[in-house]
């Protein structure tokens, strides 16, 4: 993970860890191995794929996230990067990009000094063990993308709800 992390502070943009390696950390301390590392950075994606060494996992997607390599302990993790355009602030773009995910436990973020952001209260549902959807996504969240009911029982699964 450092890698990724350096990369971004020699290009003096943010990037955000979120999904289950935040979730994780949060819980435990650690950063364990999610399966899936993955990132939002406030950085225009076409701008990001003009860096130098950057670590890329396979063909390069035409939009959406950019898979790229990343190491936990010594493991080789895919990963994957959402490019967000910086305006008119990281902290800014990065709240809209949250607020864009269904679950209000998905909707947390970690940037690279350690700080939690958590703009719906991600952070107690994961402490309470709620798996509730971020208000005002509660129908969109069904209609729009029917593969997002497949996220409700992986949450489930993976952070233990009953």
């Amino acid at each position: 993970m450092q890698n990724i992390l350096s990369l971004f502070q020699q290009n003096q943009h943010e990037v955000f860890l979120v999904g289950a390696a935040a979730r994780n950390f949060i819980q435990t301390q650690n950063w364990g191995i999610p399966g899936v590392v993955e990132f939002i950075a406030a950085v225009p994606r076409r701008e990001f794929l003009n860096w130098k060494d950057l670590p890329l996992w396979g063909p390069l997607p035409p939009r959406g996230p950019i898979p790229i390599h990343v190491s936990i302990e010594g493991q080789p993790q895919l990963g994957y990067i959402t490019c967000v355009t910086p305006k008119p602030s990281p902290q800014e773009a990065l709240k809209k990009c949250l607020l864009r995910r269904g679950f209000r436990l998905e909707a947390i973020a970690i940037d690279a000094a350690g700080k939690v952001i958590d703009p719906v209260g991600g952070v107690q549902d994961l402490k309470d063990g709620i798996l509730a959807p971020i208000k005002g996504a509660e129908r969109s969240l069904f209609e729009n993308n029917a593969l997002d009911l497949l996220t409700i029982p992986k949450l489930v699964a993976e952070l233990g709800i009953e």
